[in-house]
């Protein structure tokens, strides 16, 4: 082969890589109102009517030996042009869950409910998809109408480790109050459930 012919050769592919799509994340930025990012996750819920609590972004048991290893999500904040204070929050990401057969009382902060953590062996434990918005992330800053709508879900197979059963979690956590009076009692609703 002649050396202009591969000369040729090398300049078409180089051409062609240069005009393929470019697949990538989505900008850190987009535009003045648009920013992403990632940060940690742990979230804690209980369902006083099913009697269970969901730990979710971490370890339980790593947690308790003060080893805060947290999962990270992908985060998204919209700042809104009409209402300068307002930021939407959303977030998504793939994360550790266990279901556990207890409900960690109102009054017991980590670490206390380790010792939940030391006499109960988890329902349930795996990987689950988690997905959140929050219509105001500053809903306390100032007096508004946005406070009634912020929580997340989640649902993913998780396992008994015992046992090796199969479960399905759906996982929904909502809390807010009246848009319409800012003094109207804060309400949550929280249900999981082991399917």
């Amino acid at each position: 082969m002649k050396k202009s012919t591969i000369i040729k050769s090398a300049l078409i592919l180089f051409a062609l890589l240069m005009s393929a799509p470019v697949v990538s994340d989505p900008p850190a930025e987009s535009g003045p109102n648009v920013t992403r990012f990632e940060d940690s996750l742990v979230v804690i819920n209980v369902d006083t009517n099913a009697g269970l609590t969901a730990m979710l972004g971490f370890d339980p048991y790593e947690a308790c030996q003060f080893i805060f290893d947290f999962d990270t999500v992908a985060i998204k904040q919209v700042d809104i042009p009409s209402a300068p204070e307002r930021i939407v929050d959303q977030f998504s990401g793939y994360v550790r869950a266990s279901v556990w057969p207890f409900v960690i009382p109102a009054d017991v902060v980590f670490p206390a409910w380790c010792e939940l953590i030391d006499i109960y062996p988890p329902l349930a434990t795996g990987m689950v998809d988690i997905n959140g918005t929050d219509n105001d992330l500053l809903v306390f800053t100032y007096v508004n109408k946005n406070e009634n709508a912020f929580g997340w879900n989640a649902h993913g197979t998780l396992y008994d480790d015992n046992d090796g059963r199969v479960f399905h979690l759906t996982y929904r956590a909502h809390w807010g109050g009246d848009g319409d009076d800012p003094d109207a009692p804060f309400f949550e609703n929280t249900k999981i459930k082991l399917n």
